[in-house]
Order: C-alpha cells, then structure tokens, then sequence
C-alpha cells in the first residue's frame, strides 16, 4: 500500500512556523520531512518583512520503487528488523544490480505486507518505513531481516 500524504510547499510552511520556537521547529518539521534550512530561510525573509510568494515544492516525502513484487505470501507479512552490521540497502527493484534508494542502519523496522520477489534462493521483500522524515518504499534482501 503507498502512502497518500499532501505536502506544503516550503513557503506555506514558513508562514505557519514563524512564531514558533527554533529546536521544536527544527525537530518537528525534520521529522515531517521538510527540508529545515530551505523553510528557515523562508521565514528570515518574513521576519524582515520581505514577500515570499513562489510556490516552490517541498521535497518529497515519499520514495517508491519502480520495481513491482513477483509474489504474496501472507505469512512473511509483519515488522522486520535490520540486522546487516554495515547497513542495508534498500532498491529500486529485487537483486544486487538494482539501484539503492537509501541505505538504512541496523536497528531500523520495516513493514511487508506479504509481498516479495524471489532472486536466486534469496527472497526479496517488498518493504515500507519512514527514516530521516522520508517514507521509503523498496526491496530488502530477506537475509538482513529478521522478524
């Protein structure tokens, strides 16, 4: 399932936040995905009284792969953590050729839903979760994965 999520532009953002304090603004709006220098910027120019009317989008918050599960198995749906020492990539489709949308740290929970394509003897799962403020949905090797 992907995400539906209506995002602000930086500006419209900046307005709303320009009376709120610095370390909560910054950590709030990180953790929402939005870029925090870009909408600092923003509201500088507000504090001087300065227009800001350019609709420039917001990065997004969502990073899906164009890649599409092979398979559905119910059974392997559920949380998976990260165990890979070094991280793990997540692609753009099943298998080592494809290209890396994020590597995540050990420790970071994702979800499956049941869906996976299988490459080799390796299963690849179709997974979802949010880091660094960013919705990823991608494919995990299924051996750095432990439910």
């Amino acid at each position: 399932p992907e995400p539906t999520t209506s995002k602000k532009t930086n500006e419209e953002i900046a307005k709303e936040v320009y009376q709120g304090n610095g370390a909560d603004r910054k950590n709030r709006l990180t953790a929402a995905g939005y870029d925090y220098a870009a909408v600092h910027d923003l509201v500088s120019k507000l504090v001087k009284g300065e227009s800001i009317t350019s609709t420039t989008p917001a990065s997004p918050t969502t990073v899906k792969a164009t890649g599409v599960a092979t398979k559905l198995d119910k059974s392997l749906a559920g949380a998976y953590t990260v165990t890979a020492s070094s991280g793990l990539n997540v692609r753009n489709a099943a298998g080592t050729a494809a290209k890396v949308l994020v590597t995540i740290p050990k420790g970071i929970k994702v979800k499956n839903y049941g869906y996976y394509t299988p490459v080799g003897s390796v299963k690849w799962l179709f997974v979802q979760f949010t880091y660094k403020g960013v919705t990823y949905i991608g494919f995990c090797s299924g051996a750095y994965l432990t439910k």
